[in-house]
């Protein structure tokens, strides 16, 4: 995150009107809600309240049609917050496009670019990385430290023993998204944020999108808007397009959405209720033949992001979690998606 796009964040809108930015409009702050849909975005709104939350959105869309955009308390979709582990998935999608132009590949061992890791660690592939799988161990003191680059804190990583063998576990965490980031810096030939803003930031027109410092947490500190995320989601839904120009290929898009967990036992996981994890993304239902048709990232934050493959729509929920014993966002989430699947199979959308 460059110099400008902190003063952006810092002197963000808290979101009272209408914007309509590049194309696409989508309301900041009130109601523009399907009539099937309005009563669950209000009662979660109320229940908000209930617990003394200052506000928060729900805002789901088909292609650039708005389908549902509520907005309560002090928040709006232009307002930027922290969106915790949704910023997997925009880090995901940052290395995928290397991916695309041959730069990385998702089964070369690590070592190949980065021979501070030996042995086993140095067998680690970008694809166990970016599906929790890589054995690295979840957390690190380097992680998001100001005083470190992204390079410094994969070198700390390298000196860790591995919890097991590679793609033996799953085990959900922060680390692993570290050294991806840190492939991709050397693949691309610049920092983390230049390359984020010359390859999803920049071409989506997403300016108060990405992260702070030279050693930005990649798995957990980034910093988004409902609006700008909402972009991300209509390009991933889009087939790798927004507004004509190809951000990911097809290939790409189909081995985020494929469970790249495989035989591994989960042993530290958040979403027992999923069937595996993507690259950057959770597989939240899948069809008869094993398909994802259903992917998202949600932030212990409180932020909420998902794409319905089947239906082609996507959404945000957002509400401010108060820890992380805090279930309402996630519970609330779940329960609009669910009435937003029910409208839209009734033909009420």
């Amino acid at each position: 995150m460059n110099s400008t796009l902190v003063s952006l964040i810092g002197t963000a809108a808290l979101g009272i009107s209408a914007v309509a930015c590049g194309g696409d409009a989508v309301a900041t702050g009130g109601e523009d809600c399907a009539a099937a849909l309005a009563p669950t975005a209000r009662q979660v709104a109320t229940d908000a309240a209930a617990r003394g939350l200052p506000g928060g959105y729900v805002l789901v869309m088909k292609g650039d049609r708005v389908v549902c955009y509520h907005a309560f308390g002090s928040a709006g979709s232009d307002r930027s917050v922290p969106i915790a582990s949704a910023s997997k998935w925009l880090t995901a999608i940052a290395v995928l496009t290397l991916v695309d132009e041959g730069k990385l590949s998702l089964d070369e061992p690590i070592s190949a670019k980065l021979p501070e890791f030996h042995g086993a660690a140095g067998q680690v592939t970008l694809r166990q990385l970016l599906s929790h799988t890589s054995g690295i161990p979840s957390t690190q003191l380097c992680l998001g430290d100001p005083r470190n680059t992204l390079k410094e804190c994969t070198l700390d990583i390298s000196f860790s023993q591995l919890t097991n063998a590679p793609g033996e576990e799953f085990r959900y965490g922060s680390a692993s998204f570290q050294v991806a980031g840190r492939l991709a810096e050397i693949a691309a030939g610049e920092s983390w944020n230049e390359l984020f803003e010359h390859r999803v930031s920049r071409p989506l027109g997403i300016p108060y999108t990405g992260w702070f410092g030279s050693n930005p947490l990649l798995a957990a500190g980034g910093w988004s808007t409902g609006r700008e995320y909402a972009r991300v989601l209509q390009m991933l839904a889009g087939g790798g397009r927004w507004k004509g120009r190809r951000i990911l290929s097809d290939s790409a898009l189909a081995r985020m959405a494929h469970d790249n967990v495989g035989a591994a036992r989960l042993v530290l996981t958040p979403r027992a209720d999923a069937h595996g994890y993507g690259l950057g993304a959770w597989r939240d239902a899948v069809d008869a033949a094993g398909a994802a048709t259903q992917i998202s990232s949600p932030g212990a934050s409180g932020f909420y992001p998902w794409v319905d493959l089947k239906r082609n729509l996507v959404g945000i929920v957002w509400i401010p979690s108060r820890g992380p014993d805090d279930g309402f966002w996630f519970a609330a989430t779940q329960k609009v998606q669910a009435h937003v699947r029910q409208a839209y199979d009734a033909g009420q959308l």
